[in-house]
């Protein structure tokens, strides 16, 4: 019986398209996994995909005369790709935090998305938001998540420890030891 396995195969191949429309997905907030299947690759492809470009970012980063090899060059700019539109998706919804936090401000939210023909286009939206009470939750998540075990980085415990000292409301939990 001949082997029909790589029949049953998703087939894709790594395209400036493709990789433009992953990318946008991934900047929405989409999963690895959600995006892949939009797109009609497996998880395995992406994760190989994404494996060749860091190691041809390696490769090109340890030679200084080292020079783009052909069909790996289009596996670098995916990995950069996919690490940008992660670190935009981070940046944004930080933005979104930090505003509730402060407890107002104008929200910009810019975001990719994929036009009716799969082309990918950014979509600009602000919403001023006034006079809302602050959060100090969202900032307190937001450092948890930032510097985990209390605050490793040590500028910010001596920010803690000087705004506990001088908070006005000693009984709001985020200045509580």
């Amino acid at each position: 019986m001949k082997n029909t396995r790589k029949n049953t195969k998703k087939s894709g191949k790594l395209s400036p398209e493709l990789q433009n429309r992953l990318a946008a997905l991934l900047q929405q907030g989409c999963s690895i996994e959600a995006a892949t299947a939009v797109v009609g690759i497996s998880r395995t492809s992406f994760y190989n995909w994404m494996r060749r470009g860091r190691r041809e970012l390696d490769r090109l980063e340890t030679s200084v005369q080292a020079l783009p090899e052909g069909e790996e060059s289009i596996y670098a700019d995916f990995w950069r790709a996919v690490e940008h539109a992660a670190g935009e998706l981070e940046a944004r919804n930080v933005r979104i935090i930090e505003e509730a936090a402060r407890g107002g401000g104008e929200l910009i939210e810019t975001i990719t998305v994929l036009d009716s023909s799969g082309e990918p286009e950014t979509k600009t939206t602000r919403i001023r938001v006034k006079n809302l009470k602050p959060e100090w939750q969202a900032a307190k998540w937001l450092l948890e998540r930032r510097f985990p075990a209390g605050g490793a980085n040590p500028v910010w415990k001596r920010a803690l420890r000087t705004a506990r000292k001088t908070a006005p409301n000693k009984a709001n939990p985020i200045f509580r030891n």
